[in-house]
C-alpha cells in the first residue's frame, strides 16, 4: 500500500478480534448451495474408515456418538422447537444427507 495510515488501519483491522469475530459470524450465517459441501462427504466417510482401521490395529474400542438432527423428527419437543440457532442450515444438511454415499 502506498498510504501509510491506510496500511496501519488495515493491519489493525485484520488483527482485531472484534472484526474477525464479526466476519466469522457473517460467514456462519451464510450458506452456499448443498453441492458446494457435497465433496466433504466421501472425505468424511474415508476418514472414519481410516480411524476404524487404526483403532482396530491398536486393539482399542472406538465409540462414535453423533448429535441427533432434529429436522428429521416429525414432532419436536417444546425445547427443540424453541431452539432456532441452527435452523438456517437445515435445508443444506437434509440435501447432503440425501446425497451421502456409504
Amino acid at each position: 500500500m502506498t498510504r501509510r495510515w491506510l496500511a496501519l488501519f488495515a493491519y489493525l483491522l485484520s488483527n482485531s478480534q472484534l472484526y474477525n469475530g464479526i466476519v466469522r459470524l457473517v460467514q456462519r450465517r451464510s450458506l452456499a448451495a448443498p453441492e458446494r459441501y457435497a465433496d466433504a462427504i466421501p472425505v468424511y466417510f474415508d476418514s472414519q474408515r481410516t480411524l476404524n482401521v487404526i483403532a482396530k490395529g491398536m486393539g482399542v474400542a472406538r465409540l462414535i456418538v453423533l448429535q441427533p438432527f432434529s429436522a428429521f423428527k416429525t414432532s419436536l419437543s417444546l425445547e427443540e422447537d424453541a431452539f432456532q440457532l441452527c435452523k438456517y442450515r437445515e435445508d443444506v444438511l437434509e440435501a447432503l444427507y440425501d446425497n451421502r454415499t456409504a
